[in-house]
């Protein structure tokens, strides 16, 4: 529910990105994506807010017990701010799928989940006996890892290079 918002706005700024992208109008899909992030941004604010504010009261309603309480509420503070940080990347993701892009972002992905976050939520969760806290914070680095890689490849136009919008596909549909 807390990420709704922004994963409904990555996908119209992917619509409105590719648009401007296919007119060959960089400047103004640039201009989308900043638009996008900075909506992005103060939506996750407001919903980390609320959701923050609010957190003991939602945990309240589903038990009474102190130390699962104590757990929830910081579990749920965690886990606000990975949805907080996972609008942006989401944006800058579709925005690179707008551009055809889409080999990049799923490789990065997989390979981000598979070789750092699985590694690293064994390691500090299971091994170090960190819990669920661990999970939760591994998955926000590997958002902020993802934001920055995804971030530098829209910014130096790498899938500009690689022309991969206008390419010549005769014969394929």
């Amino acid at each position: 529910i807390l990420e709704t918002p922004n994963l409904a706005l990555a996908k119209g700024a992917q619509i409105l990105i590719g648009y401007e992208l296919g007119a060959t109008n960089y400047k103004k899909a640039h201009d989308r994506l900043l638009l996008g992030l900075f909506i992005a941004t103060v939506l996750s604010i407001l919903i980390f807010s609320v959701g923050f504010f609010a957190r003991e009261k939602w945990i309240a309603l589903f038990t009474t017990t102190p130390i699962t309480y104590q757990l929830g509420c910081s579990f749920l503070t965690v886990a606000l701010f990975v949805a907080a940080l996972r609008g942006s990347t989401q944006i800058y993701c579709n925005a690179l799928k707008a551009a055809g892009d889409i080999r990049y972002c799923v490789t990065l992905s997989l390979i981000s989940m598979w070789c750092l976050t699985l590694p690293a939520i064994y390691y500090l969760a299971l091994r170090l006996q960190f819990g669920l806290n661990a999970i939760w914070m591994v998955l926000a680095v590997e958002e902020i890892w993802r934001l920055i890689v995804f971030s530098r490849r829209w910014r130096y136009a790498l899938w500009k290079k690689l022309n991969l919008l206008h390419q010549n596909n005769e014969g394929n549909l």
